[in-house]
């Protein structure tokens, strides 16, 4: 059999108004000043009749991760990249259907997608100033066309680099323990 055959999923995600009231609350704690950014996400079951190592070959995503028997991860986003004293973030968001003429600088210009950019490059920026010197936007806004199930997509990224500060440059887990959790999944951190 091939591999990388499509597999047929079925998602169920949440109703509709449960994760409207869940959303009505974020916009409440950013009111109230309590973040200024936070990606609400929720579990969805998904129903594929393949098992998790046929999924994992499957998938054309450019990170991907399998662990046998257990689960199956997939990202068209790196979290770092590290490469000779060099650290890398490469915060993407901001999305819209690849096929609508003009769809690439009107995700530069949407009035909700651009200040979430820059919101998460901002954030990025300042996680790698802890374990880096010299952080700096390499490059800004450039969209990348990603592949799905549903047709292709969009994405806005942006290129973050600064020189690893000596402390961490032969210590990873304490590198990682720094930057953990990411702000590109979990939004602005804050106590609350």
């Amino acid at each position: 059999t091939d591999d990388r055959a499509p597999i047929d999923l079925a998602a169920h995600p949440i109703p509709y108004p449960d994760y409207h009231s869940k959303y009505l609350r974020v916009q409440e704690h950013i009111r109230q000043g309590n973040t200024y950014l936070c990606n609400l996400t929720q579990p969805t079951p998904i129903i594929a009749h393949a098992d998790l190592k046929k999924i994992y070959n499957a998938s054309a995503a450019p990170y991907k991760l399998w662990v046998r028997d257990r689960f199956v991860v997939f990202s068209p986003e790196p979290f770092i990249r590290l490469s000779t004293g060099v650290i890398s973030s490469f915060p993407m968001k901001g999305t819209a259907r690849a096929d609508d003429e003009g769809s690439e600088a009107a995700l530069r210009e949407d009035h909700k997608e651009s200040p979430e950019h820059n919101t998460i490059v901002d954030l990025l920026r300042n996680d790698l100033s802890i374990v880096a010197k010299k952080v700096h936007e390499k490059r800004l806004k450039y969209c990348e066309r990603i592949k799905t199930m549903r047709g292709d997509l969009l994405q806005m990224s942006s290129e973050i680099r600064g020189n690893i500060r000596a402390e961490y440059a032969h210590d990873l887990g304490s590198l990682f323990d720094r930057l953990l959790p990411a702000g590109c999944v979990t939004g602005e951190k804050k106590k609350k």
